[in-house]
């Protein structure tokens, strides 16, 4: 597994998944087209839930 191996560790790489994430949605609000926009928050949030919940046992 990815996040295994010393607890600090998984936590500190945890962590930056999460602050990546949050950055790219900040990103995304700079987006001009409010469809693309949209679309845009949509996947990013898809893909922080899909990872949660890979990552949900740990």
């Amino acid at each position: 597994m990815m996040f295994t191996g010393i607890e600090s560790h998984a936590r500190e790489l945890r962590e930056e998944f999460r602050q990546h994430f949050m950055n790219i949605s900040r990103i995304m609000d700079c987006v001009g087209c409010d469809k693309c926009r949209l679309w845009g928050k949509l996947q990013t949030h898809g893909m922080g839930t899909a990872l949660k919940i890979l990552f949900s046992d740990i």
